[in-house]
């Protein structure tokens, strides 16, 4: 007689979901996987003694081998990048080296570098453990002195929150200070002869946390924070290691390497074991009566949320957005009120929090006192929140390495967890939910940055120079548009030529001037009309969502933009329940600049380059809430925008233009479609978001000989990689979205394949079955 196998706690809440009233046959793909065991590794010579003493006191008696290699590496002084599963123990990788350097040597010093603040607090408790774990941490104070035997290792965070007093004690005597990206620009290195002399001079190591966060404009700005950083050291005499740390990443090495300007060591393979998990597609089913709209995602999710947590499982909930995390929250609690269970066993967590707030989530989740938690992406790096049963992902947030970062949020514990992730009516979620064993057997997308991007370049080369003198031998550590970008610096009278390099010209404070999540020109303010201010927006979106008329949703309430001051950037609003929504409409052109590299597709001509997009805002539509249908559309007065970007573009052969007039299909719908596609399918092959893309189709282009082209560019001045990651695997982008097209069970196009929610046009005219065909005979060659 065959054995059963016995069912496990998840399993048998899988089983009563699919029982429960709710259930339509969401559930579309599940994958499980097994535990792993660990694999061990000595480190000879063996951490100092007190050292390991308190590594055992923390249950550490063994490391496990990526560790020890990690720590073989940087005891070298070899830089390195380490990209392991999630709390497979990264952090003991740097702070084993760090701290028994300076156990040896209390001169030494260390920066860490972690991308929020949140991140640095919860490392700073770390090292109070390694370094003495039956003393208390006190989280209020940003300086700390713990006694290791006759050496006082002395560290703390550095940040916007930091008394002075703190502060000036850290710059003292810090042998680890923690800080982020924003402090280390406007703070430390504009300050370095001033202040920093003696921790520059002493710095070992610099620990670069998260670094698969740093990528796109962040990244590319982040690039150019550590070659202002290295050349800081190199003024002092110093020349530290870096110890990077990543989520799993298609190119960890690479990046590493672009981040920091150097060459590192790559460490991929994880010794920690893992406990076995279940994955779980979960695709909200169609709603009744429709043949395209799917139930509500957020339903899916709160349904999901209250039953794990009601079961007892500890759940953590992903949101893409702050509203969405605080709708799930009310709804969750409400299920939760009405069968019995404690709605204030779960809570939220987002920014906009404070931080005394959002330390109080983080212990009471560490300490099991509450079972659920519905948060934005804020939980999905490595702050220390315990052991969780559960992750349920609302909605694909943008990489396959968010992905597994989140769903590793669970898991923790030596049994079994369950991570499942509802897909909303989009196009690359539906995609994943159709081809979910493209999802579980691709690797993990490429980091891509671009430190030579000339707009942030110039920003830091401003900075740099009010730091110290930038000479020409430095091209080697900013690239290639470094002599170009300084030239046009001097002649603008911003830098000045002296005997020792270029200086920065001015009386003010260059590094004040940059926003590191941003190659624009400021953020506008959102204010009530009694001046008090509930929210910003980037000015690249301004136009389409903050027009005078316009509805504004914010933390889930609707508010109506009354005026729009471009002079002083901001805009006014009133809180007003409107029976309408509002879409900007938009019209956008394209002039190649110049063309930088070309390839072929089977008869079809690929091009690489920069081009100018130039755009308007003309318009927008008013939309009933009840039933969607215009209520008519009202003219907006904006002056042109000029975008200067890379760009990638081609154009169907006149055989295929021939083949389609044949068939009686509509080119320019064709067209459109496969530009709205081709755009949602991108993300997967260059790690970003849809709405860091934008695109441009047309029947008749000047710059493609008047012949058909589409166009698919970045939507930052100056780019940022990812229409040349477009190019670089355009065959691939074009399986895809034939896939996309194909797989989707609409007739003429939906959200879910070719309509996009950021069209201008209002998604008018699609043909989703020419842009099939094109697709088809491009990718057969013709």
């Amino acid at each position: 007689m065959a054995k059963t196998k016995k069912l496990s706690e998840i399993e048998r809440l899988i089983d009563r979901l699919r029982e429960s009233d709710d259930y339509e046959q969401q559930l579309v793909f599940a994958r499980r996987y097994p535990p792993r065991k660990a694999k061990y590794s000595d480190l000879k010579p063996p951490p100092p003694q007190l050292l390991q003493t308190n590594l055992k006191a923390l249950g550490i008696e063994k490391l496990y081998s990526h560790q020890a290699e990690a720590a073989r590496l940087a005891r070298a002084g070899k830089s390195l990048v380490l990209a392991t599963d999630t709390s497979s123990g990264k952090s003991l990788c740097y702070n084993i080296p760090v701290i028994e350097t300076m156990m040896s040597d209390p001169e030494a010093r260390a920066l860490y570098v972690f991308p929020t603040k949140a991140l640095g607090q919860d490392q700073t408790r770390m090292i109070h453990e390694m370094a003495d774990p039956e003393s208390d941490y006190d989280e209020t104070q940003a300086f700390h002195s713990v006694r290791m035997g006759r050496f006082a290792l002395k560290f703390g965070t550095y940040d916007g929150d930091t008394s002075k007093e703190a502060r000036s004690a850290l710059r003292r005597e810090a042998n680890i200070l923690l800080t982020n990206p924003d402090m280390l620009s406007l703070g430390i290195l504009p300050n370095h002869s001033r202040w920093w002399s003696a921790f520059f001079r002493n710095l070992r190591y610099i620990v670069l946390d998260e670094i698969h966060i740093y990528r796109g404009v962040f990244g590319s700005h982040a690039a150019n924070l550590m070659r202002r950083l290295r050349r800081v050291c190199e003024a002092h005499g110093s020349n530290p290691s870096f110890i990077c740390c990543s989520a799993t990443i298609g190119n960890p090495g690479e990046h590493a390497a672009r981040l920091i300007g150097d060459d590192v060591a790559e460490i991929i393979e994880s010794g920690a074991p893992a406990a076995g998990k279940l994955f779980v597609m979960w695709n909200p089913p169609l709603a009744r009566g429709s043949k395209e709209e799917r139930r509500s995602p957020i339903t899916e999710s709160i349904n999901l949320f209250s039953h794990l947590v009601g079961s007892g499982l500890r759940t953590i909930v992903f949101g893409k957005a702050k509203p969405t995390v605080e709708v799930i929250l009310r709804m969750t609690r409400e299920k939760l009120l009405k069968s019995g269970e404690r709605p204030d066993a779960i809570a939220s967590y987002r920014g906009g929090y404070l931080p005394s707030e959002r330390r109080a989530i983080e212990r009471s989740l560490s300490r099991g006192e509450l079972l659920g938690v519905a948060c934005t992406n804020a939980l999905e790096l490595g702050v220390d929140i315990g052991s969780l049963d559960a992750a349920v992902i609302n909605g694909f947030p943008g990489s396959i390495s968010s992905v597994w970062q989140q769903a590793g949020r669970a898991g923790r514990r030596h049994k079994q967890s369950l991570a499942v992730m509802v897909a909303y009516p989009e196009p690359l979620d539906q995609y994943l939910m159709r081809n979910p064993d493209y999802f579980f057997s691709s690797p993990v997308e490429r980091a891509v940055i671009h430190p030579s991007n000339p707009y942030i370049l110039e920003a830091h080369l401003r900075a740099a120079a009010a730091e110290l003198p930038l000479k020409r031998a430095e091209e080697t550590l900013f690239g290639e548009n470094f002599i170009p970008v300084v030239r046009k610096l001097i002649k603008r009278g911003e830098l000045v030529e002296r005997r020792g390099g270029a200086c920065y010209a001015g009386e003010d404070y260059p590094a004040a001037d940059i926003n590191l999540r941003s190659t624009g020109d400021g953020r506008y303010c959102i204010m009530l009309e009694d001046g008090s201010v509930i929210g910003e927006m980037e000015s690249s979106t301004v136009q389409c969502y903050l027009h005078e008329g316009a509805v504004y949703l914010h933390q889930g309430e609707n508010y109506y933009v009354k005026k729009l001051d471009v002079d002083q950037k901001a805009a006014v609003v009133a809180r007003k329940e409107m029976p309408y929504y509002t879409r900007s409409l938009s019209r956008e052109w394209i002039t190649v600049d110049r063309e930088v590299r070309r390839a072929r597709e089977g008869a079809t001509d690929i091009f690489f380059g920069y081009v100018f997009v130039t755009s308007r805002v003309h318009s927008f539509r008013k939309i009933r809430n009840k039933d969607k249908k215009s209520m008519g559309t009202e003219e907006l007065d904006f002056p042109e925008e000029r975008l200067w970007t890379q760009c990638c573009w081609f154009s169907p052969s006149e055989k295929l233009e021939a083949r389609l007039k044949e068939k009686k299909m509509d080119l320019a719908g064709g067209l459109h479609a496969l530009e709205h596609a081709s755009l949602a399918m991108l993300p997967l092959l260059a790690m970003c978001d849809r709405q860091d893309v934008g695109g441009v189709s047309t029947d008749r282009h000047p710059d493609a000989g008047h012949r058909p082209a589409i166009f698919l560019h970045d939507a930052y001045e100056g780019g940022m990689g990812l229409a040349e990651a477009g190019f670089d695997r355009i065959k691939e982008l074009f399986e895809k979205t034939l896939e996309l097209i194909s797989g989707c069970p609409c007739e003429d196009g939906c959200p879910s394949c070719v309509q996009s929610a950021k069209c201008g046009s209002m998604n008018n005219p699609l043909d989703k079955k020419a842009a099939a065909e094109m697709l088809k005979t491009i990718l057969k060659g013709g």
